[in-house]
């Protein structure tokens, strides 16, 4: 109970106080009522953190326990300074001012409903889940590691793999690190707790944006319900341990929520402009894919935001967003000069040397089917339809301004058919597609829900009837979803299970410290690579090398490296028998193979089969663990 009660205090701490602080910087700046105050500061949480940590590590100052605490007990003595303020009375007139027709009240006791049963559903459905689920997360569980162990942004992938470069995106692993030495929650299970806790924070700050974009607190909870509880995304994101991606999502609608306000300026407002540049910063150390959607929603928002603005405040719009992008300039100047050397300056090269179909296979391509499985079910593409329909209708900036989001993120994932390499696929897009198909159908099931109303002559706006049938509806669909997020996780989707945690801890006791071990593994894309089994894990677990580094070998290993890699596996691959097989691996020093217990698709009997080449060390809980006869350990490798 004790152990229940610190993770709970330690996770409020964590996803609220961070935010708030931030947020305090330019409270008086902005108009946000207390409740919207909250579900910004859960989502500020997801930029402060990460940048506290750029800022410590350019400080030469290493995070801990010690400090983590000491930076959320400052950020409470901040927000009690901003709750002594005379904000409160303000606010609460603006909480009763907005919308008229539909009580706030009424509204945000629904929404606290809608979280806190997302919240109960997403935690729910990882009970005994200790790991994250599939590929992804071993990269992000050793970056999270690299930050315990280092206390700062990392600088290489050492011990955990030979790359000598880091330049990937950190704020979910810094998020994770924070977590774990708050909480006492090992590593791996960290990533899964903090990443469901993220599911659930869709729910405000999904809210946040679609009440922002249309003014309507009604849509906003109409679209927190939709991504709650009705769709199946971002709920499905469990499942493939992509919490980075997520990471950025939950944190773009508050980075545009932000960029509104700033629309509505009438003058330049130091503080405002400054928070939203850090939160625009944040989004880029979170994720740079959904950073580059941030901005395309931004620039589309700022462009029909001018057409409709007499000549000085269009200047002052201009000059806002001049200020907004310098701030945020020189924020990540010196990350953008690493990011440069590495990941920046590999895709550059990509980009310029055209699209490549051999090197890409079909990474960038789509089926329709992946509308509807990775994107909304049909019914809620009806709903997001519907919004279309009536917001064009009624000539509606805003949903024009969500059609040409939707529109101009496919069209930069397709520019390959113009012979232009992609920043990113049409997967990616789809895989946040929930968004702007929510605040869609949010804004036309409530149009629909009001001109019914009128037609029908029927007062939505007066309680309690009508208050009473919304929660008892809200209840049984939160039951439902509960429910639902339960049978939605696939935990055969789990690389690490408990016969690998026993031979990792046999291996450390009885493997030499210089072993190479070759693992299953499958090529995803023409040139990059990632594990199957537990295996995986060997070197977080077990301190031994294998065949497969984390997938960002791609992007931040040397072409050299790359080149290595992707051809000791082709070799492997190609090799016609067992006995081809292990002299395949003598040749490029691999002196152990490891089978998890995990399906991987390499049978054990490749290796029983040839005691010449192979000798059985382990077998126990669908674990084996062989010898490469006359492999040297410690042999250099090519």
């Amino acid at each position: 109970m004790l152990d229940l009660v610190r993770v709970a205090v330690g996770a409020a701490a964590i996803f609220l106080l961070p935010g708030y602080a931030l947020l305090a910087l330019a409270r008086r700046q902005l108009d946000f009522d207390p409740v919207e105050a909250l579900c910004m500061a859960v989502g500020l949480s997801l930029a402060a953190i990460p940048l506290a940590l750029y800022a410590t590590t350019l400080l030469g100052i290493r995070q801990g326990p010690g400090i983590v605490l000491a930076l959320l007990v400052a950020c409470a003595a901040v927000a009690a300074w901003d709750g002594w303020g005379g904000e409160q009375r303000r606010s609460r007139a603006t909480l009763r001012a907005n919308e008229p027709g539909a009580s706030p009240y009424l509204i945000y006791g629904a929404l606290a409903l809608v979280f806190i049963l997302t919240l109960v559903g997403r935690l729910w459905s990882v009970q005994g889940i200790d790991f994250p689920l599939w590929t992804d997360p071993y990269a992000h569980t050793v970056i999270t590691q690299l930050i315990v162990d280092t206390g700062m942004v990392p600088t290489t992938y050492e011990p955990y793999a030979p790359i000598h470069e880091f330049t990937y995106h950190f704020g979910f692993h810094a998020l994770a690190a924070w977590f774990h030495w708050v909480t006492g929650v090992p590593v791996p299970h960290s990533l899964v707790i903090a990443g469901q806790i993220l599911n659930a924070l869709v729910v405000p700050t999904t809210y946040l944006f679609v009440q922002r974009l249309f003014q309507k607190r009604s849509a906003g909870l109409m679209a927190a319900v939709i991504v709650g509880w009705l769709s199946h995304m971002p709920v499905q994101f469990v499942n493939w341990g992509r919490y980075t991606q997520l990471d950025g999502q939950i944190l773009l609608p508050v980075a545009i929520a932000l960029y509104i306000t700033v629309l509505r300026l009438p003058t330049r407002q130091g503080r405002a402009l400054l928070l939203t540049a850090l939160v625009f910063a944040g989004l880029f150390l979170a994720h740079y894919r959904i950073f580059i959607f941030a901005v395309l929603l931004a620039a589309i928002l700022f462009v029909l935001a001018l057409s409709a603005l007499k000549r000085q405040e269009r200047t002052n719009l201009l000059v806002n967003t001049i200020w907004i992008a310098a701030m945020g300039l020189v924020v990540l100047g010196p990350w953008l000069w690493r990011l440069a050397g590495g990941f920046g300056g590999n895709y550059a090269r990509t980009v310029v040397g055209g699209y490549q179909e051999e090197v890409h296979g079909t990474y960038f391509g789509f089926e329709l089917r992946e509308l509807v499985e990775y994107g909304m079910h049909g019914y809620l593409w009806g709903a997001a339809a519907l919004g279309v329909l009536w917001g064009v209708w009624r000539r509606e900036w805003r949903v024009v301004a969500l059609l040409l989001w939707v529109l101009g993120m496919f069209a930069g994932a397709n520019l390959h058919l113009i012979n232009f390499t992609p920043l990113y696929s049409n997967t990616i897009v789809i895989l946040m597609l929930y968004l702007p198909l929510a605040a869609l159908g949010g804004y036309g099931t409530v149009a629909a829900a009001s001109w019914l109303a009128g037609r029908l002559d029927i007062n939505l706006g007066h309680p309690p009837g009508w208050a009473a049938a919304l929660f008892v509806l809200l209840i049984v669909l939160g039951v439902m979803a509960v429910q639902r997020d339960v049978r939605i996780v696939a935990p055969e989707n789990g690389f690490v299970r408990a016969g690998d945690l026993e031979a990792m801890a046999w291996i450390e006791q009885e493997i030499p410290e210089d072993a190479l071990f070759y693992i299953p593994t499958i090529f995803w894309t023409p040139t990059v690579a990632h594990g199957l089994d537990g295996g995986y894990y060997l070197p977080l677990l077990a301190a031994r090398q294998t065949i497969m580094p984390p997938q960002n070998y791609a992007s931040d290993g040397t072409m050299d490296y790359r080149a290595l890699v992707n051809q000791r596996l082709r070799d492997l691959a190609a090799a016609p028998d067992a006995h081809a097989l292990g002299q395949t691996m003598r040749d490029y020093g691999i002196t152990h193979v490891y089978l998890g217990e995990r399906e991987s698709g390499v049978s054990a009997d490749l290796f029983l089969g040839d005691p010449a080449d192979f000798e059985l060390l382990y077998d126990r809980d669908h674990v084996r663990i062989f010898a490469v006869i006359g492999a040297e350990v410690g042999a250099e490798q090519p």
